[in-house]
């Protein structure tokens, strides 16, 4: 008889090692090769809290990104009381029976601006990796709010579509840093059995992020009349806009908070002292990660062993090239 899938798989399930066999063979992994009788699981606390301060850096990513979903209607929409609209319409929705009648269609200066913040993000992406090897990662998530609060700053305060462009992109500037540094500093704060479910954390700031600006937005929401377009002045047509200005000023306020809890905080990652050959540092910083009874000086020679082992393959790479 041919030998079908479902047999295949009971063959493989069948030779397939016990729980037992597994964690009798499993290599240790990042010197952890205490037992648990000798060395107690580390704490959870500590590098759960610094998780946490750093996502932050993401909650600010997915806030930058979601940002123009309620802002950029009354950005581009003159409305009675509301002042001169920073982005000039070209093209407005003229079908009574559609929902978004009236509203703008077509702005040009508005899709620069929702688009550019792209160019930042790559810019800042490409930075992020340099800065963090060179002056640690804490100092570039503490460099990162630094765009974010002048960018939020200018588009809080800005009429000039080009200055409120600059601005967006110095926002998108301080996402691509966060975005290539949170997830390193959530790993290199995390022991080895917390890391992966402290690792999501980035991926959940971000989600959260996005959230808080739709909720803000919401929050933030008011009725108003047309003053321009087909629906000016029908006396019928009414929206309900968000602050947009109002919700880049609590974008600020929450990229000062990061940049505060960054400095005062959060401590440099054990693994890029250990590089650095800051032995009483990196110590000192995984006596608090850790807790009572953990080996630091053991762990400490295996992330100086990492380090080598990662700067020999960095060298012997470059030699090929």
């Amino acid at each position: 008889l041919p030998f079908t899938p479902l047999q295949t798989f009971l063959t493989v399930f069948q030779k397939m090692p016990s729980n037992k066999e597994l964690q009798e063979n499993l290599l240790p992994v990042s010197g952890e090769s205490r037992s648990p009788e000798k060395s107690p699981n580390p704490p959870l606390f500590p590098p759960l809290f610094l998780s946490f301060i750093s996502t932050f850096g993401s909650l600010l990513f997915g806030y930058t990104l979601g940002y123009t979903a309620p802002a950029l209607q009354p950005m581009q929409n003159a409305y009675e009381g509301g002042g001169d609209t920073p982005f000039k319409c070209e093209g407005y929705e003229e079908d009574k029976d559609k929902s978004d009648y009236g509203l703008c269609t077509s702005s040009p200066s508005s899709s620069i601006f929702s688009s550019l913040v792209n160019i930042g993000c790559l810019i800042g992406a490409l930075l992020g990796g340099t800065i963090s090897d060179k002056l640690g990662r804490k100092r570039a998530l503490l460099l990162s709010s630094v765009p974010f609060a002048v960018g939020w700053a200018g588009i809080a305060t800005m009429e000039d579509p080009k200055l409120l462009t600059v601005s967006r992109v110095l926002t998108g500037l301080g996402v691509g840093v966060c975005s290539s540094n949170v997830p390193v500093y959530i790993a290199e704060v995390s022991p080895a059995l917390y890391r992966g479910g402290l690792g999501c954390m980035n991926q959940l700031g971000i989600t959260v992020g996005i959230f808080v600006v739709y909720a803000v937005g919401l929050l933030t929401e008011e009725e108003v009349k047309p003053a321009d377009g087909p629906a000016e002045g029908d006396g019928e047509t009414v929206y309900e806009f968000a602050s947009w200005r109002d919700i880049a000023w609590i974008g600020f306020f929450v990229s000062l908070a990061f940049g505060v809890l960054v400095c005062a905080v959060l401590p440099e990652t054990p693994s890029w002292l250990a590089r650095s050959g800051d032995k009483s540092r990196a110590v000192s910083v995984l006596m608090k990660l850790r807790g009572r009874g953990a080996e630091y000086t053991e762990e400490y020679e295996v992330l100086v062993q990492e380090a080598a082992q990662a700067a020999g393959a960095a060298g012997d790479k470059g030699g090929r090239d």
